[in-house]
């Protein structure tokens, strides 16, 4: 899952629009951020957001062992608490996101 308003490196898609006079008239890329804050969540370990500590999917925690039965839940909770309404599923070792 790859957001669309972040670049390849992580930082914030700058796309600079300048007018005839040569004056910035667009820079920061605007757009839909969904899937964006569900990936922040997903990978987020609980306690990185500092006003929300218990925010935050863990999933590298299960990289190589077993996802707990209540993740897919929990985390849709987590999403829903945020404004995002999400189905989590995982399936053949694949996360499902559906927003």
């Amino acid at each position: 899952m790859t957001g669309i308003l972040i670049d390849e490196t992580g930082d914030l898609k700058i796309e600079v629009k300048r007018n005839s006079a040569g004056k910035i008239i667009q820079g920061m890329v605007i757009g839909d951020c969904d899937a964006d804050i569900a990936e922040r969540v997903i990978k987020a370990w609980a306690g990185e957001f500092k006003e929300k500590p218990i925010l935050g999917g863990n999933i590298v925690k299960y990289q190589n062992g077993k996802l707990s039965p209540f993740w897919c839940d929990d985390v849709q909770r987590q999403l829903k608490g945020l404004g995002l309404k999400a189905k989590i599923t995982f399936e053949n070792g694949d996360i499902i996101v559906e927003i």
